[in-house]
C-alpha cells in the first residue's frame, strides 16, 4: 500500500509540474520568416503558423531574417519584428508573435506585434 502511495504522489507531482510555455508565430507578410531563437531557427511560410512549446521559464532572445518580394527596391523593420527578447517568467505562458508587411513604391516594411496570456510573457525589442 505504501509503494502505491508513494507513486501515485510521485505521478500528481511531476504531472501537476507541467510547463506550457510557447510562442506561436504566425506569417501574414507576403514573404518568408526565418524566426532565430535558442539556437534553432524556424522558417515559417507565407500565410502559415509555428508554434514553439516546452520552453522553460528565463530570459531568451530572438532575431527575425526574411525574404522580400522581388519588386521591392528597399526594405526596414519595425516592431517587435527587431531583435529583442522574451521572459518566461510563470509557467504556462502563451505567447503570440504576428508578422506583416507593407509595400509602397517599392519600399517593403515589416512589423511585428507581440501579445501575451498568462502572468508572464515581458517582451522587449532591442534599441537600435
Amino acid at each position: 500500500m505504501k509503494k502505491k502511495a508513494a507513486l501515485f504522489a510521485f505521478l500528481v507531482f511531476f504531472v501537476g509540474c507541467s510547463n506550457d510555455n510557447k510562442i506561436t508565430i504566425n506569417n501574414l507578410s507576403d514573404g518568408r520568416i526565418y524566426f532565430n531563437f535558442r539556437a534553432t531557427q524556424y522558417i515559417i511560410g507565407i500565410d502559415s503558423m509555428r508554434t514553439i512549446d516546452e520552453i522553460p521559464n528565463g530570459v531568451y532572445t530572438y532575431a527575425t531574417t526574411y525574404i522580400t518580394p522581388s519588386s521591392v527596391t528597399s526594405a526596414t523593420v519595425s516592431g517587435n519584428a527587431v531583435p529583442g527578447s522574451v521572459t518566461f517568467e510563470k509557467e504556462n505562458t502563451q505567447i503570440l508573435l504576428i508578422y506583416s508587411a507593407t509595400t509602397f513604391n517599392g519600399a517593403y516594411t515589416l512589423e511585428a506585434t507581440m501579445t501575451s496570456s498568462g502572468s508572464g510573457g515581458v517582451t522587449s525589442p532591442t534599441s537600435p
